[in-house]
């Protein structure tokens, strides 16, 4: 933590400038520039109030917030959860590369992390509706999480969601209304037009393949220059991994289908940042997710070792894609990281008289 607390990124590089300066300019020019917010409008309304003080003051803000979000997501976790947490699960959780990542960048995970907290604690205890409200909230932020809807559909949830839907519609109809329909599409455009894909820390299964097949951003070395073939394999599987993921998991548990949903988003998604990695967390213990798969343990530093080569590319420059992609399989082979919820009080009583009979 003291090494993630020194090599933090500078506010010249940090996602949270990005996040800045956006609001803080005019709306016409939110969604331009070399670097650019690639968060929906409303999300600026979030930070609107931090630009009322000096840049380095609303970081370290956005930095502090961020924490307090994560130890209380952390604690929620380790005393809600049914399998209770030990030293190593915390220690787990401070020592994995999306730890790094996230405080580095001092990105949106951990402060959008209670949305999605509060949707798998509502879905466990079979509040559909009132999970699908906080479900449709982070959904609005992040449409890679859109896996989780194909699930409600596979479930047969349609009021959950009907409410995840209008939830996230309400959400981006407010940015709609504060800043214009213009400033809407531009997001879409900046979402549609990201050309560094192929980032080191870029876990999806779409970076994999571009540093596998072709002269790529991040400098890996490719084995062969074909991009034709990136597309049309991304798509198909990616689509392999989503429906199959919802299919195997439509009558499955909360808690057995949380992680490998949310691993299969990551790697589906073309943006599926290592900092998302947390989001796997509800379902499963750190320390069991550890054993599984150590590759999203290995330090960042690996990430160059070797270059350039093609060898290089597919191992060290891809340990985490390759990381992501073990959990998502033990996922859905071994589910089971903790053990099922139990009965909410009000239903123990009410089969006491069955499991008497």
């Amino acid at each position: 933590m003291l090494y993630v607390i020194k090599t933090r990124q500078p506010p010249t590089t940090s996602d949270f400038t990005i996040f800045y300066q956006s609001a803080a300019g005019s709306a016409e020019n939110m969604y331009k520039g070399f670097r650019v917010n690639l968060n929906p409008p409303h999300f600026s309304l979030l930070i609107e109030p931090l630009t009322w003080v000096r840049m380095s003051i609303a970081a370290e803000i956005w930095r502090a917030l961020n924490v307090l979000s994560l130890c209380g997501c952390l604690w929620w976790l380790a005393t809600r959860s049914d399998e209770k947490w030990t030293a190593a699960d915390v220690g787990a959780v401070l020592a994995w590369a999306p730890f790094h990542h996230a405080f580095s960048l001092n990105q949106v995970t951990w402060i959008m992390w209670p949305l999605l907290i509060g949707a798998w604690w509502q879905w466990r205890r079979d509040r559909w509706i009132a999970g699908a409200i906080w479900f449709g909230v982070a959904l609005s932020f992040k449409s890679f999480l859109g896996v989780f809807l194909l699930w409600l559909v596979c479930r047969r949830q349609w009021r959950a969601i009907a409410a995840a839907a209008a939830t996230a519609g309400a959400a981006l109809g407010v940015g709609i209304v504060a800043y214009g329909f213009e400033v809407f599409r531009a997001w879409v455009r900046a979402v549609s037009g990201v050309s560094w894909t192929s980032a080191w820390t870029n876990a999806s299964l779409r970076a994999l393949l571009l540093r596998s097949f072709t002269e790529n951003t991040s400098g890996a070395a490719p084995f062969a220059n074909i991009p034709g073939i990136v597309s049309p394999l991304f798509v198909a599987l990616a689509l392999t991994i989503v429906l199959g993921t919802c299919w195997i998991c439509r009558n499955r548990s909360v808690d057995d289908s949380w992680p490998a949903l949310a691993a299969s988003a990551l790697l589906a998604s073309p943006l599926g940042w290592l900092y998302y990695a947390w989001w796997m967390l509800p379902g499963v213990k750190p320390s069991r997710l550890l054993v599984r798969s150590p590759l999203l343990w290995i330090p960042m530093t690996f990430l160059t070792r070797g270059q350039p080569s093609p060898w290089a590319t597919i191992t060290y420059a891809s340990v985490f894609n390759w990381g992501l992609l073990f959990a998502w399989v033990s996922f859905l082979v071994f589910p089971g990281g903790s053990k099922p919820v139990s009965s909410p009080p009000e239903l123990a009583v009410h089969d006491a008289p069955r499991a008497a009979r």
